[in-house]
Parts: structure tokens; C-alpha cells; sequence
């Protein structure tokens, strides 16, 4: 290592430094006193950029042995710098973009800040003090929030701290305190997450996160360590002997608590562990008292004893404590000084070596020795720090030297002899060695000839030889005001940059005016409008522009020539300019800015584009020289992103991410041709790699371009690469993967010639597809006319009317595929009809852009686009304008308001106008005027933007009156309450919901002694038993509070008025309040004592307690009220104990026993209560409700028809008809079937009774069919067996059945019913018993036949049996006769107003015809008969 620069300034005074840390951007070193109380800023050239000086202390500290600053600490994104001055109870915070220092205090106490750390991911600071209190302050609004550590933390001092973000969503913060605490909290809130007591104090933590986008996010994870994004390890120094590990998420789990850290102890011979830093997440550094060094491996997991630490490496490089540590990720490399020594070692992966030559004895003036030490960003130099306060910069690693013109390469191979640079003129040509100067910095190659660099020299060598001397010419030297640190070369000029970013441009060797023949050029240095030079960040070169980056974030082009004069320029917004890379024209120019966004410059077109799928940081760029537009973007993890440039699509112009792919590790990509992209190796060597996305290429692009570059694939960088790349490929898959290479890089033609030879329709469909997307219509034509697809021909065919006029076909193809509507409005406004333009916008539903241009294309409605234009102008501030214009749309004829009626648009707009001007007037001042406003238009919206504006402008109480109005109760409340408007507050909390607002109501109710609105106050907020408090210390009212904690559910509350009221004799409500509190121990004792024992057994009934209703059930029974006892032993789950009190207390019990029996479903509970009934009455009711209840239906069925032949033996037809009735209404019900033989008889008794109204109704025929179906089973009527029979042969007479009617008389005239007739009708029967013709007559008469409802055989409308499947069917209630599927209705029909059947009131308007019967009938008591019917499995 090469000792390069000593930074050193008079204003840290004599002593110098002993505090120093690199801004991440490597732009700023920030050094503080060792003891001046002072912090400088230098820049890289040395040059003091800023300082400030720290405040005298608050709390003594020993300044003799201690340092003014304790900690220096950059945020990662180089914004702020927080600075920790000693000995007082804040930190300091340095903005780089404002220059201004903020104070942040560590708490409310007062305490000495000892430890700070920063957010990774955005601007956040984390305090602790020596107090053990902590706190979060955010740089944006420069709030705090303090950290919730606990009591373990107090009085244990914070000495370390640091913040995740991957760790845990959200972020966490460990805080390492003195006597081994460590504090793991949210860094969200600042809430403690789990403190850990280790064995030792915690002097050093340190995360490295595993996620994605994690320091160490490129190696993979310890084992279990998960693949997700969230995910990180932290690494604590306990007690300076070992190292202790946790992984999180996984150590903040549900067992974690009973699982320690993983832990890494190593040899006592090392001594004490100073220090130590993370490689990676396998990989760990630590120095130790004795100058060992120690690299350890992680495997296996990180629970304890589950994983294990492997030493790579260990050695005892330094004769001194290794104190010091500093890891570079770019170089690879881990530096570490102790006394006069420096150690650095190589760190590849998981070999760890120390560098050839890495231990360097430094020679320090005065016996100094080491301090610190740093890597600068990028880990070209190292800076120490020495006791004596010097800031030492060391060249760490040598440059890697290389230039490019064009094809041609120059570069540096350390393999070869020193002093000698490598030539490769064109591609495939033998490398030439050329002349250069020792100890060169910089390196470029131009047309001719080559420039190297070293401080503030340049040497211009030629590089063909003379053709007088074949020698090659001698190089000339220029000399420059200041070093120089990056120079480029063209055909016109030489341009460089030096220390500072100074721009100095001069003529190229060979060029007019320039180095030759020994003459000198003149130097210009590029200058802004103000004379002062130039300070660019980066710099490029162009064929035939200079191309400037600077901080403020301006582009500049400038000419090559002449005076370089200024050409145009770009203003990026977003940030300064980091890194440019421009194409070889010029055209496109690929950046990088200080936010770390990569981003490529449309220079023709204006446009600025975002690279899709970058990642990472950019280390480098190169764009093809033989297809203009292809560009290989390198990020600093080495990864290749090849993108094309779009120059036009539907979409507009931009980028397409062709593939990514790996470089080779740690070079740096020189010249892409054809898709060939160069390297220079890190040993020096060129590496020539074809990228994956020109695999199938075997010839450069046409793609509108240059092919003069065919061929040079296979002839000057290797063919056979290119044929090993399609081995063992088939023709047709070569073919294929041709033509999608070429549609990815935008070749067009290329790939329809590919996909014609391949002559598959789907892939020339895709390359239509893809040419439509980008615009090339007769690309897409001939593809889908080589396709064949006719439909997409015809479409596009009319569009070929439009090549006249390119805009108008290209507006026309971006809006038909979807594409930027905004840049299909500017080739359509730019076309020859212009109104095009309108129409499409109008088409996909943007009328305000449709009205913006009709106003410019067809004038008109000033009112709506005043509108518009105010609108605009408001959210722009310009607040006076927008309310002229808002006034004047309200004023315009098409808005303002008539006589006449007014259209929704119309007053809709108006609203819009009324809102605006609302909102304006509050911006003006007039608030007055804009609450009025707000007020009648009764908008919410309205009412909460001028709520937000008053609130803004602290007019609280007009803010809080504009947010009640809008239903924001809770924020009207807030304001109400730090505004002290208790009147205005009062009428808003009833309205409010937040339990803390109502917590701070509650609060100040109570301290103003108004303590019922204290109390329901409380119990809005959720704080019952302060709400209980109040009402029984302050109000005494024991019944409120007993309700209260009852509405609530608190057991506490409840318990706590128990004892009170018990204190006060009110004894049935503590006994109450027990039980809602859960003793129901305490209320049992309480009730025998106070003889209230029925309150709580009332209690129990109400609230179903098991415990209450068993206690209060033993008392019962012990005293004889079995009724009781039983209620509450079925209550508490004793079921069968409930059922035999209920028995044993017989009469009105029996039907709780039954009901109970049913809901139990017990076997042995129904037996008990079955074998009571048949003793008392084996054909009661409550045989029947047993059943019922037991889910017994054929019993139930069974039970009810004896009963209703008990009813029936005793001529009781109706009483028995409503039985039968009954049981079927309560078995549909419960969705169970009815018995066949059970729904026969109900048919017969209905059948009966229904004759009656067939009689009165003189449907005779109808009453003689159910009379015949009676006297089939005329046993079933043993009483009125004669009357029946002959009201039979009367009806059967009546309606002309002759043969039955016969039948029948002669029936009556035989035993047993001979000489039983009435006499008023016995000649009469004895006639029609002794007609023979009738007899003959009668064998024709034919019932009319209706088909079954379960098997559609024909049978006999009056017969409910089908003699074909022998089910039951169902009959109409109004006629008796088989139900139709044809004709079925939910109510029977007739001239009744009542219900045939159930006798209920029915209209004829509450006739609803069924047009599903099928689905009908399974909801009733014949759903049993469908199963196995046909009808069945149709309507299934």
C-alpha cells in the first residue's frame, strides 16, 4: 500500500482527530477533535467543505482521557450526519443537503447520551442514554418517540446500539447495556419486543441482514435461516471473550424465550475479542488483544448446539491489539490495524487468505500508533487514524487500467512486463504491446492514440508507427492545474476531469491545433454562466459531444470543439448526476443519479426511462457498436442486464429488459459487439463472453441499422461459441429460438424471415403481435398474411389508407392495442385530423382531456373549462387566480342558475365551483366565508378538506366545528379538548368513539366534580372499573354500577360491587354481582346466609351457569322442591338426575321430563321417562309428545292413529281428523315422514267430512266417489256404519253411478245391516237393490283415472294407492281426489273462505300455483314415498 494523502486542517486543532467516518457516497470524510470541540468536513481532495462545533458539556467527563465527540455515525444514504458530543443529553444532526444541524434531546429526563445508531432505510435516529432510556427521532418531521425498555433497563447505561431492517417487518433495534442487558424493541413504535440477560456486558453490536436486498443478501443463509425478504443475525460482543449470535426472525418466536443465542467462544491464548465485523452471513471477522486475527465460518443453523463455527482462518498477524476493523464488499478484502501494523485479508466466498504482502509496518512519526481505520467507499483507499490525531489515506488496491475506441482495447495485464500497455487494435487481433508510464492512474484510447494519467501529468502516446522510421512516435506530456482523476479521447478532442470535478477539454493528438509535429494544444476549462468553473461529478464522451454530470443534477451537452460551447442540457429533479453513459452518438445516455436510480436519457425524443428489473447499484455500462440501442448494464453484484432501447411502441418510447445474466466475478465489462460483451479480469486478462440473448443469433441484427458488422459474430469472436450454443438443437428449435431472440432485441424482420422458414402460424401470430406492440405495421401484415389469419388482415387493412400520414396511422395502432393514450393524443393532434384526438378520448372515458381539447379544436362551455382551469390552478397554490376563475365559471351562462330547470351535470359542476371557492377562501384568510360555504353545501369531503386547512392554519375551534359537521366526531373532539371549549366539546363526545378521547374526557369530568358524566365518560372509554369507581366511591349508586359491570362482562367490576353492596346489606345484589364476577362459591354462602337463595337461582336460570344452578339444585331437593331441583339440574348438565325429579314431581313437570328427554338423546334418559308414561297412561298425549320429542316418528304415527281410532270408535270423525292433522303438521315440522297407514286415515276421515260441503256445494258426483272410498272401508266407522252406506247409495244414485249405488243397497239389505235403514229411506233402497237393468248399467260406469305422482301408472282419481308401486298418494284437501302434477297449488281451491282441511281463513288471492311439485312434496310428510320413484331420480 501506497501512502497517497494526509488530511489535516488547523480548526481540529494541534492534536488533530480522533474521531473520523466516510459518507457513504465516498464525497465527505467527517473528522472531530481529539480536543478542540469541533467537527470538519472534508472533501476528497482534502479541502475543508463544512464544520461546526460542538457545545460545551452538560455533565463532566475526564477530558484529559476522554474526547469531546464519543461517536461519529453517516446515515447509509449519506443525508445526515449524527454526531455524539459527550457529556451531554442530546445529539447532533448535520443535514448534507440543507448544511443546517439539528438538536435532538435524548428523553424527557434529562440523561447523557452514550449510543446512537441509524435507520437503513430511511432517515430515523435511535438514542439511548446512561440512564437506560432510549428514544426514535425522525429527521423528516423531527419528532421523537420514546422507547418503551421497561424497568430492567433503568439505570443500566445504553453503551451500544443498532437498527435492522430486514430483521422483523417493521424494523428492530437492539440496545446493548452495561451488566449484559440487551433490549431487542420494534423500531415501529419503539415497543419492547424481549430483553435478554447475558453472561457478560455487551460492548458491540452488529446486524447483517439475510433478506433480500441485505448486505449479504448474494450469499445464501445459514441453514434455517429461511430464503423470504424479512430476515437478518445480530451479532453481540459479550464480556470481550465471545461472540453470541441471534437469528431473527425465528429468535423473537413463541419459544424463543426458553432458547439462548448461538454462541462462539474462542481460545483463551487470543486474549480479549476488541472487535468485529460480518463479511456475510456465513462469514465472521474478529481482532483480539494479541493481534490474532480469526475469520469463522457458520454452518449448520444457529440454534445452540445445533450449528458449529469452523476458524478458515486464524493467525497473529499484529504485534499490537487488533482494535481496529474494516470490511470493503467491493474488494473483498478485510483490513485490521493494531500499533505500527496493518494486516488485510482476502475474503472470497468462504476462503478466507491473507493478501500476498498483507501485513505492512507503517512508520509513524513520534511513536505513534494506529487508532482506527476505514475503507472509502468503493475500498480504493483506506484512512487511518493515529494517536496523534493524523488522517492518514492509503491506495489500497492498484487501479485495473483499460481504454476503449470503438472495437479497439487498450488495457493493462500486472501478468506482463511493468510499464507496458496491451493493444487490440480490432476484434480477433493479437494484442500489441505498447509503451507506458510508471505509476499511471488513468488510462484511455482514442482514434490513434493512447493518454494515460498520473496526478496532474498526461502522456499522449501514438500508436502507429512513423511510416519514415517505422518507429512509433515520441510522447508528449502536458501538465494541469490540478490532478487528474478521469480522462476520455475522440477524434476532436481529449476531455478529463480533475480533483474538485474541474472540466478541461483540449484538442485530440492529431487533431487540428493539437499535439502535433511537438506543438501543444490549447486547454479549455469548461465554465458555468456565472465564470466559476465547473465542479461535474461525471463526465463522458461522445463521437461528437461532451456529455457533463453534475450535483445539482444538469446534463450538459457541449460541443467537442471550438469553445465547447454549451449545446443543450437536461435537468434531472430527482438528484445529482452520479455516473453517465452515453451511446456512441450520443442519442441515448444511460445514468446513474446520487439516489441510486438508473435511468437512460432520450436525448432526440426528451424522453427519460427507467431500466425495468434493475437491481443494485450501477458499476458499469457499454453499448453495442453494432446495434445502436442494446446496452449491458452491470450492477455491483456483477450482473449483466442487457436491455433494448424502444424507440417507438404503444407504450411510448422506452426500455425492454432482453435477459440478465452473471459476468465474471469482479471484472470490468470494455467493448459489446454483436452481442460479444469484452471483460477486463481482475488478473489482468480479457475475457470475451457471448450473452445469452444473442445465443441463436448467428449474424448482427439488421433491425433498420448498419450490417456491416455481419459475419463478425462467428469470424472475429469466435464461430464455434455460437455453434456449441445451438449443439444438439434440432433445425426447427433453432429456428424458434432465433426468431424470439430477434423479436426480444427488436428485430422485426428478422424474426418473420426466421419464423416464414420455420412456417409455424402460432409463432408468426406472436410476431404480428409483437410488431403491432412496437409500431412496425408492415411488419405485422406480412405476418399475418403469411399466417393466414384472414380476421387480422381484414382489421389492419383499412389502416393502410393512413401511410400518407404516419401520425394518424401510428395514433390509430397505439389506441387499438391498449397503448399510452397520451402519446396517442400527440400523433393524432400532430396528424391531419386533429379531432381524432377527441374521439379517442372520449372513447376511453377521459372527457376532461376530451373538454381540454375541444376547447383548442371547438370552442366553447367557458364555464366548465373555467372549471377545469381553476381546479388546476388550485392544486398548483395558485389560490388568487383559481378563485377568479372559480367565480367566473359560477358566473358563465352554462353553469350559472335559471329559472328554468337545471341539468345534474350542470349542478354538479356548480358544486365542484362552490367547493373550490370554499377552499380558496380559507387559503386567502377569509375562513369566515369558507366555512359558510362548506357549511350549505352539506358535503362531507368539502367539510374535511376545510377542516384540514383550518386545522393546518391552528384554528382549531373552526376546525373542530367544520369536522363535527362532517361526522369526524372524534377529531372535532380533539381539537374541542386541547382548545379548552368545553361547551363545544360537550355536544360532540356523545358523537365520539375513540376510547382514549374518551379516557381524557372522563378525566377531566371527574377533576371538575361533575362525576355521572365522569362515569358513563369511563364507560365510553372502556375503563369499566374506573367507571365502577366513580359510581360507587363519588355516587354511591350500587344498581348503576352492578349494570354497568354487567353490560360490560368484567368479572372484576362485578366482584368489586359484590363486596360493596354486601358491606352495605344489600345482599340479593351482591349475591348477583358474585355470580357475574364468577364466585359462585361466595354468592351460594352469601344467599343461605341472607335467605335469598331464589335470586340466585333466578341468576342461574338468566345466565346458564352449570355452577350456580348445581349448588342451588342440592338446596332445592334437600328441601323438597323437586320441580325445581330439576330445572336446575338439567341446567347444570345432570340430565338424567333432572328427569327422575321432574318424574318424581309428577303433574306439569312430565311435559319439562319429555322436552328434556327429547333435547338429551340419551337412551337411558328417554327410558326413564318412557317407563313413567306407560305406567300412567300408554295412549296420553304425552306418549305422543315423547315420541315426537325422541325423533321417533312411526311411533308417534303409531301412537296417534290409536288414539284417533279411539276418537273415530266413538263417532268423534272431526275430533279424530284434527289429530291426525296435528301429528302431520308437527312430522313436517320437524322434516320427518308421515306413516303410509297414517296418512290413509286422515285421507278416509277427510274424505268423510269433506262430503258434507260436496253435498251443499251440489257436486254430487265428486261426494259420491269419497262416499264409495268411505263404504270400502266402512269398518273403520262401526257407529254410523248404516247412515254412511246409505248416504252412499243416495249420492251414488244422485250422481247416476247406478251400479255402485246398486251394489251398495243391496249391501244394506243383507246382515249385518238388514232392517237397520232409516225408514224414510228404506223403500227407496229396497227399490234400488232390486233393479237389474241398473245392476247391468252400473258394470260400464268408469272412474276417471289420474296418473301416479312417485310411478306415473294410470289409476282411479279417488284411490289413493296405486296399484301399480302400492304407495300412499297425496290428495286435495278440497276435493279428496289424487293431487295432479299438472295442477298443484299451495292453498286448496273452491268457493270456501276457508281451508277445507285446517279450517284457516283463505282468499282466492292466496292461491299460489306450485310449478314444482316435486320439490314441494319433499318438504312435507309423502317426501318419504318419493324414495326409489322415478320422479325422484328425475328431480335429482
Amino acid at each position: 500500500m501506497r501512502h497517497v494523502a494526509t488530511f489535516a486542517t488547523e480548526l481540529l486543532g494541534p492534536e488533530g482527530a480522533a474521531q473520523f467516518a466516510w459518507s457513504p457516497q465516498g464525497d465527505l470524510l467527517a473528522a472531530a477533535g481529539a480536543r478542540r470541540k469541533k467537527v470538519v468536513l472534508f472533501d476528497r481532495s482534502g479541502e475543508v467543505a463544512a464544520s461546526f462545533t460542538v457545545p460545551d458539556p452538560e455533565f463532566l467527563y475526564d477530558e484529559e482521557a476522554e474526547t469531546p465527540v464519543a461517536a461519529l455515525s453517516w446515515h447509509p444514504s449519506g443525508s445526515h450526519l449524527a454526531v455524539l458530543p459527550r457529556g451531554h443529553a442530546f445529539a447532533m444532526v448535520w443535514s448534507a443537503a440543507t448544511r443546517e444541524m439539528a438538536r435532538v434531546d435524548g428523553g424527557v429526563k434529562p440523561a447523557e447520551v452514550s449510543a446512537l445508531a441509524w435507520c437503513p432505510d430511511r432517515a430515523a435516529l435511535v438514542l439511548g442514554t446512561v440512564k437506560g432510556t432510549g428514544i426514535l427521532y425522525d429527521c423528516a418531521s423531527r419528532t421523537t418517540t420514546p422507547l418503551a425498555l421497561g424497568r430492567s433497563s433503568v439505570g443500566k447505561p445504553v453503551a451500544c446500539a443498532a437498527w435492522s431492517a430486514g430483521a422483523v417487518p417493521g424494523g428492530l433495534l437492539a440496545l446493548g447495556c452495561k451488566g449484559g442487558l440487551l433490549l431487542l424493541c420494534r423500531a415501529c413504535d419503539g415497543g419492547l419486543e424481549r430483553s435478554v440477560q447475558l453472561k457478560g456486558a455487551v460492548s458491540q453490536l452488529q446486524f447483517c441482514e439475510t433478506g433480500a436486498g441485505g448486505e449479504g443478501s448474494s450469499q445464501a443463509p445459514p441453514t434455517g435461516a429461511g430464503g423470504g425478504a424479512c430476515g437478518a443475525l445480530l451479532a453481540a460482543n459479550v464480556g470481550r471473550r465471545a461472540v453470541c449470535i441471534w437469528q431473527f426472525p425465528q429468535a423473537l418466536g413463541p419459544s424463543a424465550t426458553s432458547v439462548g443465542p448461538f454462541e462462539l467462544a474462542f481460545r483463551e491464548g487470543y486474549g480479549e475479542l476488541e472487535s468485529f465485523c460480518w463479511a456475510h452471513p456465513r462469514l465472521l471477522a474478529a481482532g483480539f488483544s494479541s493481534g490474532q486475527l480469526v475469520a469463522v465460518s457458520l454452518s449448520g443453523g444457529l440454534a445452540p448446539g445445533a450449528g458449529a463455527g469452523t476458524e478458515l482462518f486464524s493467525a497473529r498477524c499484529l504485534q499490537g491489539a487488533a482494535g481496529a476493523l474494516s470490511w470493503c464488499r467491493e474488494a473483498g478484502a478485510l483490513a485490521a490495524g493494531g500499533g505500527c501494523q496493518l494486516a488485510v485479508l482476502s475474503c472470497r466466498g468462504q476462503e478466507v487468505a491473507l493478501q500476498t504482502a498483507g501485513v505492512h509496518s507503517l512508520e509513524l512519526e513520534g511513536g505513534q500508533r494506529l487508532a482506527g481505520l476505514e475503507y472509502s467507499p468503493g475500498g480504493k483507499l483506506l484512512t487511518l487514524l493515529t494517536t496523534g490525531g493524523r488522517l492518514l489515506h492509503l491506495l489500497a488496491a492498484p487501479p485495473v487500467l483499460h481504454g476503449t475506441w470503438h472495437g479497439s482495447v487498450a488495457y493493462v495485464d500486472p501478468n506482463t512486463a511493468p510499464g507496458e500497455v496491451l493493444l487490440v487494435a480490432e476484434p480477433g487481433a493479437s494484442p500489441v504491446a505498447l509503451p507506458l508510464p510508471p505509476e499511471a492512474e488513468q488510462l484511455a484510447l482514442g482514434p490513434g492514440y493512447l493518454a494515460a494519467a498520473q496526478g496532474s501529468r498526461v502522456w499522449y502516446q501514438g500508436v502507429e508507427a512513423e511510416p519514415s522510421t517505422g518507429l512509433l512516435p515520441a510522447p508528449v506530456e502536458a501538465e494541469f492545474p490540478t490532478p487528474i482523476t478521469w480522462l476520455r479521447l475522440n477524434a476532436s478532442c481529449v476531455l478529463l476531469l480533475g480533483e474538485g470535478g474541474r472540466v478541461f477539454v483540449q484538442p485530440a493528438p492529431g487533431a487540428a491545433g493539437s499535439y502535433g509535429g511537438g506543438g501543444g494544444g490549447e486547454v479549455v476549462e469548461l465554465r458555468g454562466e456565472d465564470g466559476e468553473p465547473f465542479a461535474a461529478a461525471c463526465a463522458a464522451l461522445a463521437d461528437d459531444y461532451i456529455l457533463l454530470g453534475l450535483p445539482d443534477g444538469t446534463l450538459g451537452f457541449y460541443e467537442c470543439g471550438g469553445g465547447c460551447a454549451l449545446l443543450t442540457q437536461f435537468v434531472h429533479e430527482r438528484g445529482g448526476i452520479a455516473a453517465v453513459h452515453p451511446s456512441a452518438d450520443g442519442k441515448l445516455v444511460l445514468f446513474q443519479d446520487t439516489a441510486g436510480s438508473v435511468l437512460i436519457y432520450d436525448a432526440v425524443q426528451g424522453e427519460l426511462m427507467a431500466p425495468p428489473g434493475f437491481e443494485g447499484s450501477l458499476a458499469a455500462a457499454v453499448w453495442d457498436s453494432a446495434d445502436a440501442g442494446v446496452v449491458a448494464a452491470v450492477n455491483s453484484g456483477g450482473s449483466v442486464h442487457v436491455y433494448c432501447h424502444v424507440p417507438a411502441s404503444v407504450q411510448g418510447p422506452g426500455l425492454k429488459l432482453v435477459g440478465t445474466q452473471a459476468g465474471p466475478p469482479g471484472a470490468a465489462p470494455l467493448t459489446l459487439r454483436s452481442g460479444v460483451l469484452t471483460w477486463h479480469l481482475p488478473d489482468g486478462a480479457l475475457h470475451h463472453q457471448l450473452l445469452a440473448t444473442h445465443t441463436h443469433l448467428a449474424e448482427p441484427p439488421a433491425r433498420g441499422r448498419s450490417n456491416s458488422g455481419k459475419g463478425q459474430l462467428a469470424a472475429a469472436w469466435g464461430g464455434a461459441e455460437s455453434a456449441a450454443a445451438g449443439a444438439g438443437m434440432s433445425r426447427e428449435e433453432r429456428l424458434a429460438a432465433r426468431c424470439q431472440q430477434a423479436l426480444a432485441l427488436g428485430h422485426f424482420p428478422r424474426a418473420l424471415e426466421a419464423a416464414r422458414m420455420l412456417g409455424d402460424p402460432q409463432l408468426l401470430r406472436e410476431v404480428a403481435l409483437a410488431a403491432l406492440q412496437f409500431l412496425e405495421f408492415e411488419t405485422a401484415l406480412a405476418a399475418y398474411q403469411a399466417a393466414g389469419d384472414d380476421e387480422a388482415v381484414a382489421q389492419l387493412q383499412p389502416l393502410e389508407g393512413m401511410r400518407h400520414d404516419e401520425n394518424l396511422l401510428t395514433g390509430h395502432l397505439v389506441a387499438i392495442v391498449g397503448g399510452d393514450a397520451d402519446r396517442a393524443e400527440q400523433l393524432l393532434l400532430a396528424s391531419s385530423q386533429p379531432t381524432a384526438a377527441i374521439e379517442m378520448r372520449k372513447q376511453q372515458g377521459q372527457w376532461e382531456r376530451a373538454l381540454a381539447l375541444a376547447e383548442q379544436l371547438e370552442p366553447g362551455a367557458v364555464g366548465g373549462m373555467a372549471a377545469l382551469r381553476a381546479t388546476a390552478l388550485e392544486a398548483e397554490g395558485q389560490v388568487e387566480a383559481a378563485t377568479a376563475l372559480y367565480q367566473q365559471a359560477l358566473a358563465a351562462p352554462d353553469l350559472a342558475a335559471s329559472g328554468g330547470a337545471i341539468s345534474a351535470d350542470v349542478l354538479q359542476r356548480r358544486a365542484d365551483c362552490t367547493a373550490g371557492l370554499a377552499r380558496c377562501s380559507i387559503l386567502l384568510g377569509d375562513a369566515e366565508r369558507g366555512m359558510e360555504l362548506a357549511a350549505a353545501s352539506g358535503s362531507a369531503p368539502l367539510l374535511l378538506q376545510c377542516a384540514a386547512l383550518l386545522e393546518g392554519q391552528q384554528a382549531g375551534k373552526a376546525a373542530g366545528q367544520l369536522y363535527a359537521l362532517a361526522g369526524q366526531h372524534d377529531k372535532a373532539a380533539q381539537l374541542f379538548l386541547r382548545a379548552r371549549e368545553f361547551a363545544l366539546l360537550d355536544g360532540v363526545m356523545a358523537h365520539a368513539g375513540s376510547p382514549a378521547l374518551w379516557l381524557q374526557y372522563a378525566q377531566a369530568k371527574e377533576d371538575l366534580g361533575s362525576f355521572g358524566d365522569a362515569a358513563r365518560a369511563y364507560e365510553q372509554a372502556g375503563d369499566v372499573m374506573a367507571a365502577v369507581r366513580v359510581l360507587l366511591q363519588r355516587l354511591g349508586d350500587a344498581e348503576a354500577a352492578a349494570d354497568l359491570a354487567a353490560c360490560a362482562g368484567s368479572a372484576d367490576a362485578s366482584l368489586a360491587v359484590a363486596r360493596f353492596c354486601e358491606l352495605a346489606g344489600k345482599h340479593q345484589l351482591a349475591v348477583e354481582q358474585y355470580c357475574f364476577g364468577g364466585d359462585c362459591t361466595a354468592a351460594f354462602v352469601l344467599a343461605q346466609r341472607a335467605a335469598c337463595v331464589p335470586v340466585l337461582a333466578a341468576w342461574a336460570r338468566r345466565a346458564g351457569s352449570a355452577e350456580a344452578a348445581q349448588l342451588v339444585a342440592g338446596h332445592y331437593e334437600a328441601a323438597g322442591e323437586l320441580a325445581a331441583a330439576g330445572e336446575l339440574c338439567a341446567l347444570a348438565g345432570q340430565t338424567e338426575r333432572a328427569v327422575r325429579l321432574y318424574v318424581q314431581a309428577g303433574g306439569d313437570s312430565v311435559p319439562a321430563a319429555i322436552k328434556l328427554a327429547g333435547e338429551a338423546k340419551d337412551p337411558a334418559v328417554a327410558a326413564v321417562v318412557l317407563d313413567h308414561l306407560q305406567a300412567v297412561d300408554s295412549m296420553g298425549p304425552a306418549l305422543l309428545d315423547l315420541h315426537l320429542a325422541l325423533g321417533n316418528a312411526e311411533q308417534a304415527c303409531a301412537v296417534a292413529e290409536a288414539r284417533a281410532q279411539q276418537e273415530q270408535a266413538a263417532g268423534n270423525y272431526k275430533v279424530a281428523r284434527d289429530q291426525l292433522l296435528a301429528i302431520c303438521r308437527e312430522l313436517q315440522g320437524r322434516g320427518a315422514p308421515a306413516t303410509p297407514s297414517l296418512l290413509s286415515a286422515l285421507h278416509l276421515l277427510h274424505s268423510y267430512l269433506l262430503v258434507r260441503t260436496l253435498v251443499r256445494q251440489g257436486d254430487h258426483l265428486a261426494a259420491a266417489r269419497l262416499l264409495l272410498v268411505v263404504a270400502d272401508s266402512i269398518d273403520a266407522f262401526p257407529r254410523h256404519a248404516v247412515a254412511i252406506l246409505t248416504s252412499t247409495v243416495i249420492e251414488c244414485h244422485r250422481a247416476a253411478l247406478h251400479g255402485a249405488a246398486q251394489r251398495w243397497a243391496a249391501a244394506l239389505q243383507q246382515p249385518p245391516y238388514a232392517g237397520q235403514v232409516a225408514s224414510a229411506y228404506a223403500k227407496k233402497i229396497e227399490a234400488i237393490a232390486r233393479q237389474p237393468a241398473w245392476t247391468e248399467s252400473g258394470k260400464g260406469e268408469e272412474e276417471p283415472c289420474c296418473e301416479c305422482l312417485f310411478c306415473g301408472a294410470p289409476g282411479p282419481e279417488s284411490s289413493l294407492r296405486c296399484a301399480s308401486c302400492r304407495k300412499a298418494l297425496p290428495f286435495c284437501c278440497a276435493s279428496g281426489k289424487r293431487m295432479a302434477l299438472n295442477d298443484w297449488s299451495e292453498c286448496p281451491g273452491g268457493q270456501e273462505r276457508a281451508c277445507p282441511l285446517c279450517e284457516a281463513a283463505v282468499g282466492p288471492h292466496d292461491i299460489k300455483k306450485v310449478f314444482d311439485p316435486i320439490s314441494a312434496l319433499r318438504r312435507t310428510v309423502f317426501a318419504d314415498l318419493l324414495r326409489g320413484s322415478n320422479k325422484e331420480r328425475s328431480g335429482r
